[in-house]
Order: C-alpha cells, then sequence, then structure tokens
C-alpha cells in the first residue's frame, strides 16, 4: 500500500510538526537577514546561506509534490476498498484528511518564504555590486546531483537532473555572481560548469535519421533540448557562464611572468580539486594555467564537451555585429546567433546583452584576441592542447598519442585558420602569427614513430578539412554530399568512423517529424564571408600539397580507411566548388581558393589512384572525372572566345587567370596519370564517361585546348599548351598500350594456330590473307582510322596562320607524335605546311 506521507516516515503528525518548526525557523532566518548590513557582513551570511537556500526550496518541491501523489494513491487505494472500512477507521480517515491539507498547506508557505527570501536576496545584492557570492556552493549543487543521480534516465532518455527551482535560481545566481569573480576563481569554476554543460548536451534522442550515421558517435547529440523551452533556456544561460569564465581567464593583468614562474617551480602539480571559489582564493601560489590543467583534461577526454566547446568559439569568432535584429551573422546558425546575442552583459559594460557590449568594432577586437590567447598553442593556455606530461611525451617525442589530443590540435589550428579571414587587420596579423608560429614548431626536428610531422601539427587532417569546408559553404550545403558518401561505405566500421570525425557537434533527428527538421536546419550553420572562407580554402590546398602521406596505405591508416578518406575528402572539395560556382554565389578570390583546392586534391588522388588496383579504384576514378568536368566547364568559355570576343570583358578574364590556370594543370596531371589509361577513357571527352570503346575516339578534350590555345591570354597560353602536351601523350600511351596488346593476342593466336594445325592448310585461307589476324588488324585500324578522321580538321585548323604560335607549335607536335603513327599522309601533309 502506498505511504500516506511527504516523507519516509509513516507519521503525518510529526511530518508537520517538523514542517512548522522549519517554517518557524525560516521566518527567523529571514528577519534576521533583512537586518544584515551590507558588505562584508552580507556576503559573509550568503556564502552560508544562499546555497541552503537554493538547495531548500528544490527540496521542498519534491517533498510537496511527492506528498500530492502519495495522497492521491492513498485516496485511490482507500476508495477501492470501502466496504471492508470501519466506522472508527473512517474517522481515522478524516483526521487524516485534515493533517495532509495542513501539510500541503505548511509545504505552500515555506516555498512562498523560500522565494521571498531568495527575491530578497537578489534584490540586495544587485544593488551591492561589491558583494561577492558564493558561486562554488552554488554551482556543487549542480555537479553533485549529477553525479549520483547520471544513472537515473526519465521517460525521453535524458538525465534526471535536480529540482527546476533549484537549478534555475542557482544559474541566475551564478550569471549574477560570475562578474564578481576573480580569474582564479572563474578557472576552478570551468570544469564544474563544463560538467553540468555535458548533461544538458547529452545524447537524448532516441530517434534518428535511418540515413545519419552520425548518431553513433559520441559527439553527435539530438535537437530535443533545443525543442524544450526549459532546456534550451538552461543550455543557454551555462553557455553564457562558459563563455564569461573564459573571458575572465584570458584577461589577467595581475599576473606577471615572473609570478607564474615562480609558482610553477614551487607548484608543478597544483591542481584544483574543488569548484568552491574560496579553496582557489586561498591558494594564492597557485596559477592559473595550474588551475585550468584540470579542465585541459576534461576537454582531452571528453569529446562531447570540446566539440561543444570548439563550436562557442567559432561562434565567437564568427560574430560580427549585423545592421538589422533579424539579420544572421554569416557563419553562425539561427539558433546559434539567438543564443550569442541575446546572453546577458558583464557587470562593468553596463550594457544589456551581448550585442550592446560587443556593438563596437574596438570591443570586439579584444574579446577575439583574448579568446585567441587562450587556445593559441605557442602561448601559456593551449586550451585544446594536453602538456607534455599530461599526454605522456617527453622532451624527444612530442607527438600526441592518443585520439583526444589529436583532435584538439585539430580544433585549435581550425579556430586559428578563421581568424586569419577576420576583417579586423590586429586579429588577423595575430591569428597568422600564432599558425606560423605553430607550423613552424616542428622545424628541425624528428617525430619518432610512423607518425609524420603533418600530423603532430594538424592532427586529424581528415576531420580538420571537412570543417574547414563545411565552414566555407554551409552545413546544410554540404548535407547532401556527406549522406552520399556515408551510403558507399554503409557496413563497414573501419570506414564509418573515419568518415564520422567531426570537430564540433553533430546533429541528428527523426526524419519522419517535421518539427525536428525544422530545428534541424535551425542548428546549421550558414556559410562564412568570402573573406573568411579565401584564406580557409587556401590553407586546405596547402595542407594537400604539403601531405603526400594523407591518403597513403600502410603508415598512416589502412586500406578501407585511406579509401574512406580519399573519397570523403575529395566529395565534399568537389561539391564547395560547385557551390562557391554558382552565378553571382561567391567572389573571385573565394573561387580562386576553391580551384587551387580541387587542383591540389587531384594531384593526391591520381597518386592513390595509380597505387591501387582492383575494385577499389572506381570511386576514385568518378572523383577525378567529375573532377574534369568542372574544370572543362570553367575553361569552355574561353575555349569559344566569349571572355575576349569584347573590350568590355577584359577584366572579367583577368579576375579568372588563376582560376583557369588551376583547371590547366588540374588536366595535365590527371593526363600524366593512369587515369588517362582507363577503360572508359573519360579524359578525352572531358570526363563524360562511355562503357563503350568509341570513347576514344573523341576529342572533346582536345578541342576544348586548342581553343583556349588560340583564345587565351597571353599570359596562360604556355600553360593551354603545356595541358595539350600532356593530354598528346595521354593519347601516345593509350595508343602504344593497344598495340602492344594487339600485338600480344596476334602472337597468342598465331601458336594456337601452331598448335592446332588443320589437316587441310590451304581452307584457312580466303582471298584477303590468312583470317584472324587480318580481322584483328583491321579492328584496330578502323578505330585509329576514325580517330584520325577526328583530329584532322582540328590540326589543321590550329595550324592557320591566322592562328598565334602557340597554336601552330601544338598543332606541330600533335602531327609528328600522334597523327603521324595513324595517319602518315596527312600529318606530313601538315608538318610541310607548318615548315
Amino acid at each position: 500500500m502506498p505511504e500516506s506521507s511527504a516523507s519516509p516516515q509513516n507519521d503525518p503528525p510529526k511530518v508537520l510538526s517538523d514542517l512548522q518548526t522549519e517554517q518557524t525557523t525560516l521566518n527567523r532566518v529571514s528577519h534576521r537577514l533583512a537586518m544584515t548590513d551590507p558588505g562584508p557582513a552580507l556576503e559573509k551570511v550568503l556564502s552560508l546561506l544562499l546555497p541552503r537556500l537554493l538547495s531548500r526550496i528544490g527540496k521542498n518541491d519534491d517533498a510537496r509534490k511527492k506528498h500530492k501523489k502519495q495522497r492521491q494513491d492513498s485516496a485511490s487505494a482507500n476508495n477501492n476498498n470501502k466496504r471492508k472500512l470501519s466506522g472508527e477507521m473512517t474517522v481515522s480517515s478524516s483526521e487524516n484528511t485534515i493533517i495532509y491539507d495542513q501539510i500541503d498547506s505548511v509545504h505552500d508557505a515555506i516555498h512562498k518564504k523560500l522565494i521571498e527570501m531568495l527575491t530578497h536576496t537578489m534584490k540586495r545584492v544587485r544593488e551591492d555590486r561589491s558583494c561577492k557570492l558564493p558561486c562554488g556552493a552554488v554551482l556543487e549543487l549542480l555537479t553533485t546531483t549529477q553525479q549520483q543521480q547520471s544513472s537515473d534516465d526519465d521517460d525521453n532518455g535524458a538525465a534526471a537532473v535536480t529540482n527546476a527551482f533549484t537549478v534555475n535560481l542557482s544559474l541566475m545566481f551564478l550569471t549574477l555572481g560570475l562578474n564578481r569573480c576573480s580569474p582564479k576563481e572563474c578557472a576552478s569554476l570551468l570544469p564544474g560548469l563544463l560538467q553540468f554543460w555535458a548533461s544538458i548536451l547529452r545524447p537524448t534522442n532516441n530517434t534518428k535519421n535511418d540515413d545519419d550515421d552520425d548518431a553513433t558517435t559520441s559527439s553527435s547529440i539530438g535537437v530535443l533540448h533545443f525543442m524544450d523551452p526549459s532546456r534550451k533556456m538552461r543550455h543557454d544561460q551555462t553557455w553564457h557562464l562558459i563563455f564569461r569564465c573564459l573571458e575572465s581567464i584570458s584577461h589577467n593583468p595581475t599576473e606577471t611572468a615572473a609570478a607564474r614562474r615562480a609558482a610553477s617551480s614551487s607548484n608543478d602539480d597544483a591542481t584544483s580539486s574543488s569548484t568552491d571559489a574560496a579553496s582557489a582564493e586561498t591558494s594564492s601560489s597557485v596559477s592559473i594555467p595550474s588551475l585550468i590543467n584540470k579542465t585541459k583534461q576534461m576537454i582531452a577526454q571528453s569529446s562531447l564537451i570540446s566539440a561543444a566547446l570548439f563550436d562557442l568559439f567559432v561562434d565567437v569568432f564568427l560574430y560580427t555585429p549585423v545592421t538589422t535584429s533579424t539579420t544572421v551573422t554569416p557563419g553562425l546558425s539561427p539558433i546559434g546567433y539567438q543564443r550569442l546575442v541575446s546572453g546577458s552583459a558583464s557587470q562593468k559594460s553596463g550594457a544589456k546583452n551581448f550585442r550592446e557590449e560587443f556593438v563596437t568594432r574596438m570591443s570586439l577586437r579584444e574579446l577575439k584576441l583574448k579568446l585567441l590567447d587562450l587556445i593559441a598553442p605557442c602561448r601559456r593556455f593551449a586550451l585544446f592542447m594536453l602538456d607534455k606530461q599530461q599526454s605522456g611525451g617527453s622532451d624527444d617525442d612530442d607527438n600526441a598519442n592518443d585520439v583526444g589530443d589529436e583532435m584538439g590540435i585539430s580544433r585549435t589550428v581550425a579556430l586559428m585558420v578563421l581568424l586569419t579571414g577576420d576583417p579586423d587587420p590586429d586579429i588577423k596579423s595575430k591569428a597568422e602569427s600564432s599558425l606560423r608560429a605553430h607550423m613552424d614548431s616542428y622545424r628541425g626536428k624528428d617525430i619518432v614513430g610512423e607518425s609524420s610531422i603533418h600530423d603532430a601539427l594538424l592532427g586529424n587532417s581528415i576531420a580538420l578539412a571537412q570543417s574547414i569546408m563545411s565552414f566555407s559553404i554551409g552545413d546544410i550545403s554540404l548535407a547532401n554530399s556527406k549522406r552520399r558518401v556515408k551510403a558507399k561505405y554503409q557496413g563497414d566500421s573501419v570506414a564509418l568512423k573515419t568518415l564520422q570525425s567531426s570537430l564540433g557537434l553533430t546533429y541528428h533527428y527523426d526524419a519522419s517529424n517535421d518539427a525536428e527538421q525544422k530545428t534541424y536546419l535551425s542548428v546549421c550553420r550558414m556559410k562564412v564571408p568570402d573573406y573568411t572562407a579565401t584564406p580557409a580554402l587556401k590553407f586546405v590546398a596547402k595542407m594537400l600539397e604539403d601531405n603526400p602521406k594523407l591518403f597513403q596505405v600502410g603508415i598512416d591508416m589502412g586500406l578501407e580507411e585511406a579509401d574512406a578518406a580519399g573519397v570523403y575528402v575529395g566529395t565534399l572539395a568537389l561539391a564547395v566548388f560547385s557551390e562557391l560556382r554558382r552565378p553571382g554565389s561567391s567572389s573571385s578570390s573565394v573561387l580562386e581558393s576553391a580551384a587551387s583546392l580541387l587542383h591540389a586534391l587531384c594531384v593526391r588522388l591520381t597518386l592513390f589512384y595509380d597505387a591501387r588496383t582492383g575494385s577499389g579504384r572506381d570511386r576514385l576514378r568518378v572523383l577525378l572525372a567529375q573532377s574534369l568536368k568542372l574544370a572543362s566547364g570553367v575553361l569552355t568559355p574561353t575555349s569559344a572566345g566569349e571572355l575576349t570576343s569584347t573590350g568590355t570583358n577584359v577584366t572579367k578574364t583577368a579576375i579568372g587567370v588563376e582560376i583557369r590556370d588551376r583547371c590547366y594543370g588540374l588536366i595535365s596531371t590527371l593526363a600524366r596519370s593512369n587515369f588517362a589509361l582507363d577503360e572508359r577513357q573519360e579524359i578525352f571527352d572531358c570526363g563524360n564517361s562511355s562503357s563503350s570503346t568509341s570513347v576514344f575516339t573523341s576529342i572533346a578534350t582536345a578541342t576544348l585546348l586548342f581553343g583556349c590555345s588560340s583564345n587565351e591570354t597571353e599570359i596562360l597560353r604556355p600553360r593551354a599548351t603545356s595541358a595539350l602536351d600532356a593530354l598528346l601523350g595521354g593519347y601516345t600511351r593509350v595508343i602504344s598500350l593497344r598495340a602492344e596488346q594487339a600485338k600480344k593476342d596476334m602472337l597468342a593466336e598465331e601458336l594456337i594456330a601452331k598448335n592446332n594445325v588443320s589437316e587441310n592448310p590451304w581452307a584457312d585461307l580466303s582471298a584477303n590473307g590468312s583470317g584472324s589476324v587480318s580481322v584483328e588488324t583491321k579492328g584496330s585500324k578502323v578505330v585509329t582510322e576514325s580517330l584520325a578522321r577526328s583530329l584532322s580538321p582540328l590540326i589543321w585548323n590550329a595550324a592557320r596562320r591566322s592562328q598565334p604560335k602557340s597554336s601552330r607549335l601544338a598543332a606541330a607536335r600533335w602531327s609528328h607524335e600522334l597523327l603521324s603513327h595513324i595517319d602518315a599522309p596527312n600529318a606530313y601533309h601538315l608538318l610541310c605546311f607548318l615548315s
């Protein structure tokens, strides 16, 4: 039978007596609080009283709800047993009902008194800005409850939390008191705040999109906490509390370098083991870097916290004031932007919210520079990177061995790369110098083991490249490409692990739920501005150029992992170039960076393609063919003479020089690789694929390049001619390969014929010669004659005297090296004409 009281005891009169005693005590404490003088006396009283009040209001509310539920259960049980109740028991039940009503009344009175006392405290603390609050003890109310109840789940799968009154009021007092904390106190509070933040972000979505495998990763979360107003409010408040802690930690003018060195020598392993701010104050000899070591360990060990913290830095670094309240800053999601600008302002600023506090360029510059100092690897904090002692390294081996530190390096590099595209010159200059110092940190050093210097400098290169490309065109534009790649590797756990690596949080949702889909779109980031995307894409291109082992099998990764990495990065790079090339979508500078990225990618993929054999080549071949198709699309207007037909397009032609230069290099790379020997022969048909051997007779790519050599600007004509030479080499290799194969087939047939001598040797002879050999020769001759008929008019047109010298020189080479082997009379005629 259910209990009939609000406590474990089954004695309603005793429960009522205890509650009345507590009510009397609260009235007395409330009176003493009201009579306490402001200043140190009030601060001393609140250091003990405030945590108890916050804890008590939650316990009282829980007890009140529990008592009401037990009373309803008891009443239901009594109704079921009415016929068994005697008159005496009925009187007893009536007396209990009166006591229960009194218990409910006292619970309500206690709740009202607690609200009154907390409201009075809030009012007095706001008026007295010098009064400090016990933020450590208040935060302990949240973190202790989370640790005790982490195993209990509610119906939605969310981790059980303490009472809503305690959580919401604690966050309010933390928001007020954090502005009055010293940097050391903020450093000691940060681990507890991150722990509470993780409890809000913990994956709670039991339903997910069938096409989204990110839901299985530890940095992937659902969107339900954005749909619940109370949870969203807690998340946003905690987000800003962490941001204010980081801002305070990064700015500590009272701590000199000499003091830090002295503290470090005397307290090498001193760390903060409590979130209580008082303990941080008493340990005055402990420096902030020592206090923040616990936070760095937590970030390295928890992929959820590190990914969420990375998104926090990205939001602040990409934020720029906008003119209207309805406009979202490029690079931020709608939900992220509203969370950022609506947060509370610092006490000293006197502003109402974040938007008003950082509306000026100077205040925003100061904020970004302080946060850059917090994450820069060559500074004293390096928040995302573990120290040598923490990561298990030594002076001779600085390479990080664990996955957390690897991702931390990538997150640090990505944040610095984003700031290199900041519109403020001071921020841009400092970010570039920090990034350059990091990239030079291993100059002249040897890396022990199988890892390369690029791994030590960039961490997880695949996740780094994927995240930067996602910033460049936005999450929504890249989502379809990611899903297509993951669909190719369903069931391959090794490949999926590579594909699911991400620096920031990833979100999953129920595809059948319209509300979740709408919320998911609200958390997707928009594309960053062109001035930010340009250096970011250039960095990815340089990363591909400088790291020849990026997709190398047997050193950095296995076969399946390398294949997935190459296909993943290649698919995203193609999506970036296609998206940025759309008319009016981007400026020429960012498109030039995308073209450099595409060219660098093709260089790496062709090396990987040449080293692969078997079915693993097919995915890479498709990517190379698509790259060729995009490059051909860029060069088509030049080949047709559209850009140079009128004088008004001279500026447009000059802007696209760098883009076209990269496209010529891309075609040259593909023509010189084994991609030109593929049986589908896309290299000769501008990337278009066909299963028939007639593709070999196509001259689409040759026509394109001959047109470019005639109509290209003077500075790029050598590049067009070089691409023609590479394509000529492709044709020559294919013809030589076919000739060798035909010779082998002929020798094999002759050998068979010798082993199977017919009784009548004259029966195999025909009027035109000897059978099978002549048929095979005739078949090969048909293909070469068809190619000769297609090439001859093209080369004759390029050899005209009206064409520029580069075009006539290309015609002479093609006549001598290719046409002379398949159509000698026409080739010699052309050479005589050109001579």
